[in-house]
């Protein structure tokens, strides 16, 4: 006769082992599928902030290239007229010789060379007129540049084979001219940085 007292097995866990096996199973689903969720709103949250920051570095951004220029003319010399009210930077080598006319159509020229090239020089010359001229003869192309907040008009020339580049602004019936007359300080875009750091001050 069988023993009455011996243990019965315990059918409560074999009842509950599966339920709590599911129970664990769907909170584990529930935790991926909320880290995906979370994973998923971070990868966009950081594409809108790198979009963001595109637009802003476009809307804020210095025209282009003026960030270079500006770090490429950071040790330039400044030459600044308080009589007509403007300044410009210009490399060390260059030295400036002023020559002033009033009495004449023009009322100052600047003449600017490197003292180890007098070949290599540019010039600005300032009228009491307004002396923006077409594209002539000599004239290769010309564009309507806007520089650090001047409207220049840029004239691409060539002298008897040589290339010379002209900028022209007009202000208050005054006109400012400069002229790299040289294939020197033409091919190494000595103007276009002089022209980025050319400002009035008055």
């Amino acid at each position: 006769m069988e023993n009455q007292n011996q243990e019965q097995p315990d059918n409560h866990i074999d009842y509950f082992a599966p339920k709590i096996l599911w129970t664990i199973i769907g909170v584990l689903l529930l935790v991926v599928a909320a880290g995906s969720v979370l994973w998923w709103q971070e990868i966009q949250l950081v594409k809108d902030l790198s979009q963001v920051k595109q637009a802003c570095a476009q809307i804020f951004a210095p025209p282009c290239g003026s960030s270079s220029k500006s770090s490429q003319t950071a040790d330039w010399k400044t030459y600044t007229n308080s009589e007509y009210g403007f300044q410009f930077k210009y490399p060390d080598k260059y030295k400036i010789k002023e020559t002033s006319n009033p009495a004449k159509d023009w009322l100052l020229e600047l003449k600017f060379a490197a003292q180890n090239n007098t070949a290599d020089q540019i010039s600005l010359s300032i009228y009491n007129d307004p002396l923006i001229t077409p594209c002539e003869e000599d004239c290769i192309s010309s564009e309507n540049v806007m520089i650090s907040g001047n409207a220049w008009i840029v004239y691409q020339l060539s002298y008897n084979g040589n290339h010379a580049r002209d900028a022209k602004l007009a202000r208050n019936n005054v006109s400012y001219i400069f002229d790299a007359n040289s294939d020197i300080s033409y091919k190494n875009a000595t103007l276009d940085q002089i022209l980025s750091t050319f400002k009035f001050t008055k």
